[in-house]
């Protein structure tokens, strides 16, 4: 399940913690390829609330 938060995207998954720590790590790479800017979780202390863009 996935939702729009103010905060950001907002993933749930049925999957077990190794599986999902993978599907996160995919998504990420593939959203910053895409979007040409770094996507990570601020909480985590991967992103910070400026965008970095990618050159």
């Amino acid at each position: 399940m996935a939702s729009i938060e103010p905060s950001g995207l907002h993933f749930e998954a049925r999957m077990n913690e190794d599986e999902w720590i993978q599907w996160k790590a995919r998504f990420k790479k593939v959203a910053t390829e895409i979007l040409r800017f770094k996507v990570g979780e601020i909480e985590e202390v991967e992103v910070g609330h400026e965008i970095e863009w990618i050159d």
